[in-house]
């Protein structure tokens, strides 16, 4: 299986949230599918983008991936978004627009 893991790379609001959590799982991550037979490939994403260029930002990595058979997000989420991404529900259909043309 051909994996894409996109994680956040800065730290916000004086946490220690992508260098303690999400850049660590995401390689945690990667090792561990390694191990299987995956293929992962590990991309950082800027976080603290303005909203709109950060959702930008992402789905551009998203469409530039090579092509891929699952996705792995490591940031923040909630029930209405993926902020670390810039992701809100009035954004779900391009996301999924991004995320349809590689994988």
């Amino acid at each position: 299986m051909k994996i894409l893991a996109l994680h956040a790379t800065k730290n916000t609001n004086g946490e220690n949230d992508a260098g303690g959590a999400f850049v660590p799982q995401a390689t945690v991550f990667a090792r561990a599918r390694r191990a299987v037979g995956d293929t992962v490939t590990v991309v950082g994403f800027d976080n603290l983008l303005p909203g709109p260029a950060r959702f930008r930002a992402f789905c551009d990595l998203l469409r530039a991936a090579d092509t891929y058979d699952a996705l792995a997000y490591f940031g923040h989420g909630t029930r209405r978004g993926l902020p670390s991404a810039g992701v809100t529900m009035d954004l779900i259909w391009a996301l999924g627009d991004a995320i349809h043309t590689k994988a």
